[in-house]
Parts: structure tokens; sequence; C-alpha cells
């Protein structure tokens, strides 16, 4: 009796359907003529959702879509569960057409069939649900990029009838999402506008690890090269260059949006950038400091070699014991009159010798102790930095 009853059944509703078919015309709204619109309860279920891209402004979405709506002229008088024709039936109905006014691409899911579903129940209630994947725009302020929270746009419009015609009403959970009306105004009337903007917060996990450690540790590169020593100049330079280099490599990444604006994320590169740059301006004056000094110290050995010279020279001078007098009256016995020099020598004509002072010389900053104040004052300032920016931006 069950293969019979079942059959039975199933010829009547098969009948239904034809017999609500034999008249209906799909061209025309439910209650056409009677200055009443026709009430769409949109409902969505949401999948999945993710893949949202601050670079292109979008993101992807897998949802149930339903819409409920009431169609007299498919009042049936079949009893028990609504009938459930095949989902080809929908292209034989009036149905609303809805459409996402931020879409960028969709398509429909028919693994294994067709993923639609439609219930006529016997007041005429009909019921359309599909699976749909959207990729749906949605403009984005970046100002705290990547400690931001957005509101993803998902709009739904109704393309050619007026408020007039059609009503929307908006059921869902409420959770984590806003919603309200964006009824448009045109030339040719106001249509229906329904949105839900889901709140989403940023995860840091991936900038953590690839821009925000590789940037510091590029600080912590430029900041290790005061501590080398001064006239070490190859090594300074290229901690220098290096580190400064890793922080403009990282910060015009591709993977990052550009924007007309600056960004938290672009401030964050600039002060990493500055604290580089410092090292390499910092080192510059550090090896003025070191060229100044090599010069006063050459300037002090020429000058100590001359005053030695001129003291060897003063110390070299010898008086002689006996003094010859070259006189003619004394040419027969030069021998016994030869003066004896008795008691101290005689005055000697002294050479004036400069007074040597090693503070003549005019006084150069030391490299070191510049080193020392900039291996104090860069970890503060960027310790200042980071409480300033992290309290601001989060």
């Amino acid at each position: 009796m069950r293969p019979l009853a079942f059959f039975i059944f199933s010829s009547g509703c098969a009948s239904v359907i034809d017999n609500l078919l034999r008249n209906y015309d799909k061209r025309i709204r439910p209650g056409y003529g009677t200055n009443k619109p026709v009430t769409v309860s949109v409902n969505i279920f949401v999948n999945s959702f993710g893949a949202i891209s601050a670079k292109t402004m979008d993101y992807r979405i897998n949802m149930f879509l339903r819409q409920r709506w009431i169609d007299p002229r498919l009042r049936h008088n079949v009893r028990g569960d609504p009938i459930a024709p095949d989902a080809t039936y929908l292209d034989k109905l009036w149905v609303p057409d809805l459409f996402f006014n931020n879409e960028k691409s969709s398509r429909f899911h028919d693994i294994t069939l067709k993923n639609k579903l439609v219930r006529i129940s016997r007041a005429g209630e009909v019921v359309n649900s599909m699976r749909i994947t959207l990729v749906l725009s949605s403009p984005m302020s970046l100002t705290k990029f990547p400690m931001d929270t957005q509101l993803s746009n998902g709009t739904r419009k109704k393309k050619s009838n007026k408020n007039n015609s059609l009503a929307k009403d908006f059921s869902f959970d409420p959770k984590g999402i806003l919603l309200g009306q964006c009824d448009k105004n045109y030339e040719s009337g106001t249509f229906s506008c329904i949105e839900a903007r889901f709140v989403v917060t940023r995860q840091l996990g991936y900038y953590i690890i690839n821009i925000f450690i590789p940037t510091l540790l590029g600080v912590v590169l430029s900041y290790m090269s005061y501590w080398i020593d001064p006239r070490n100049s190859p090594a300074r330079i290229c901690i220098g260059v290096f580190a400064n280099l890793g922080v403009n490599t990282v910060a015009t990444s591709g993977s990052l949006p550009k924007v007309s604006y600056i960004k938290a994320i672009d401030v964050w590169f600039f002060a990493c950038q500055i604290l580089t740059f410092i090292c390499l301006v910092e080192y510059a004056k550090v090896n003025v400091y070191i060229r100044d000094h090599k010069f006063r110290e050459q300037q002090i050995e020429i000058a100590r070699k001359k005053y030695d010279m001129l003291i060897e020279e003063e110390e070299a001078q010898v008086w002689p014991e006996a003094l010859p007098i070259d006189n003619q009256l004394f040419k027969e016995d030069p021998d016994d009159w030869l003066f004896e020099i008795i008691g101290e020598e005689p005055p000697r004509k002294k050479t004036e010798l400069p007074e040597f002072r090693y503070d003549e010389l005019p006084p150069v900053p030391d490299a070191e102790w510049l080193d020392e104040k900039f291996r104090l004052w860069i970890p503060v300032l960027f310790l200042v930095f980071n409480i300033g920016y992290w309290s601001y931006y989060s």
C-alpha cells in the first residue's frame, strides 16, 4: 500500500504544480493592481567569511540566501508539508530581482546538483533558498592599519521595483552585525535597500611576524653599531646601510595597501627608518671627530719634533778652553801668548725657543663620548615612541 500511496501523492503534487502554472505569468508581480507592495523577507546564513584584503578592499563570503514572499496565485489545497518542486521550477515563477550593490564577482554552486531549493505552502508562500559565493567590495579606512576594526558592507537592493511595489524585511542574528535601511532615491522613484555591516577586527599575528619584528630587528642592528670601535669604519657603515635597506624593503612590500593618507604602519616605518638613518648620520659626525683628532695628533707631533730639534741645537754649542789672540805683535812666539779662560764661561747668545704648549690647539669633541650618549638616547627614544604608538593606535 505504501508504494501505491506514494505514487498517488506524487501524481497529485505534479498535477497541482501543473495547474498552478497553467494561467501563471511570471512577468507580473504578485498583487499587481492592488497598490500593495510585495513584502519579501530576506535571510542569510553565513557558511564562511574571510579573505579580507586590505590591498584590494574586498572580502569573500559563502552563504545561503533565503527569500520568502506570498504569491496568491500559487495557493493550493495539498495538505501536509509544502510542495517542493525541482529547482528548475523556479525559472517559471516570479522572483524578486534582488542584487548585491557592492558585488565584484559571484557564483552559484551546482555540485552535485544546483544548490537551490523551492518550497510552496498552501497559503502561497514561496521559499527560495540558494547557496552562493560572493566577493564584495568594502571601502576601508586604513588610518589605524593594521590595528584597525572595519565595517564590511553587504548591501542588497531591489533593482526594478519601487517601495510601493516591493518592501524588504531583513531577518538576521545581529550579533557582531549592524543592520540598517539604505533606500535610494532616484528620478524614477525610491528603491528598497537593506544593509548589513559585519564588524571585523584585524588579527595582528601576520603583521607582527612579517613586519614589526623584522623592522624592530633592523633598529636593534643599527643600535649595535654604537658599540663598535669608531675607527672600524667598514663595520659601522655596513651595519647602518644594511639596517636601513632592510627596513625600506619591508616598508615597500607589495602586500601592503597603498592609499593616499598616512596609516599606522607608515608611522612605524618612518620611526624605524629615522632611527636607522640616525645611525649613519651619527657615524658621519664621529668620523669627522676622528679626522680632527688625527690632525690634532699630527700637529702636536710636528711641534714636538721641532721643539726637540731646537733643544738639541742649543745643547750642541761647546766653548773652547783657550782663546788665541791674532795680533802682529805676538807672532814671534804665539805659544807664550795664549790666554787661559779661568772661572765661568762667558755668556753666550741663546737661541729664542718657542714655548711649547699642548692646549694651544683647538679642543676636539671625543667620538667615544658621542657614542656613549647615543647608546643611552636611542633606546630611551625608541621606548618612548613605542609607548605612545601602541597607546594611541591600540
